[in-house]
């Protein structure tokens, strides 16, 4: 943690760029604010050139991607799937 700015702004939500990015993920699968942890992000979206990386994630009209945060203060372990 913390998470890049893309991935906490479909977490969590935000305004980048005078652009109002509700979707706040985390909020919907009560999922907390995580100060201490570990995540991983998995791009699977088919016009994906790295897997790994989150840059192009507002970049398409459609979502494929995996997240995991790992809470280490309480010892749990989040894992989400989006497809649209």
């Amino acid at each position: 943690m913390p998470l890049t700015e893309n991935l906490n702004l479909i977490m969590y939500g935000g305004i980048k760029n005078n652009v109002d990015y509700a979707y706040r993920f985390s909020e919907e699968l009560g999922i907390p604010e995580i100060k201490n942890g570990y995540w991983l992000f998995l791009d699977r979206h088919s016009e994906s050139t790295n897997s790994e990386d989150d840059t192009e994630l507002f970049e398409r009209h459609s979502f494929n991607f995996t997240i995991s945060m790992y809470d280490t203060d309480n010892n749990i372990l989040y894992y989400f799937e989006f497809d649209t």
